[in-house]
């Protein structure tokens, strides 16, 4: 009798690996499809279900971090910059991130930044930042 609930018990927890693993899949492409569509509130709610049944879903994280952007949930944001001036003294500006836009070639997703400074004038980054780029930054 022990031996049956041995079995059953473990039959039922490897039943359930691959039952998570197709779910994870199914929201994965799910999630991809609806940001295809650009419907990123869904597609945000299905990479959250990745999350609810492995928290430790790099791809799901990275892809909820792509669709916060493309959201613009960064809007606001404000990053100090700090340049030294051509005497060697400091000058730190406070840039405030309006809008992305995005860029997508063969090998790379990247996004141009919008950026207002403190006296009101607004301009587009020349570079266009990788998204690690832009969550790496310290923002205020």
């Amino acid at each position: 009798m022990r031996n049956i609930f041995i079995f059953f018990s473990i039959f039922f927890f490897i039943s359930s690996l691959f039952g998570n693993e197709e779910a994870i899949e199914l929201a994965r492409q799910k999630g991809y499809q609806a940001k295809l569509e650009k419907n990123y509130p869904n597609a945000i709610n299905y990479y959250q279900e990745v999350l609810e049944i492995n928290p430790d879903d790099y791809d799901a994280k990275l892809a909820l971090g792509r669709l916060f952007i493309l959201q613009k949930d960064f809007r606001g944001k404000k990053i100090r910059q700090i340049t030294t001036t051509a005497l060697g003294g400091r000058a730190v500006l406070v840039l405030e991130f309006i809008e992305f836009k995005q860029e997508t070639t063969k090998d790379e997703e990247s996004f141009f930044i919008k950026i207002r400074q403190e006296d009101g004038s607004e301009f587009w980054s020349q570079k266009s930042f990788l998204f690690e780029e832009i969550i790496a930054m310290e923002f205020l």
